[in-house]
């Protein structure tokens, strides 16, 4: 019998307590695993407002700029990847 298990794994900076965490925290982690291997890791960092996309050994895809609104600005991809028109979700649908 084959069994996958596919995982996420959240990690932060370390705080002392959870009121720390909201102000004091620079990054947060996303890690998803399968098998308990990592796959991708997604890594959030607050100071500059960016995300950024690693794979499994660590080396970074993509990172993602966002404005105070939350809203994607910049998309700055690694290596040999390119990256196509991004249009945003309209309301008007």
């Amino acid at each position: 019998m084959f069994c996958v298990c596919i995982c996420v794994v959240h990690q932060c900076c370390t705080c002392d307590t959870p009121a720390a965490h909201i102000s004091q925290c620079r990054w947060t982690r996303f890690v998803l695993q399968v098998n308990g291997e990592n796959l991708l890791t997604l890594e959030y960092e607050r100071e500059s407002h960016s995300e950024t996309i690693y794979n499994r050994d660590l080396s970074g895809l993509l990172t993602v700029r966002y404005n105070s609104a939350g809203q994607p600005t910049h998309f700055v991809p690694y290596g040999n990847i390119q990256v196509r028109t991004v249009c945003p979700f309209s309301s008007n649908k």
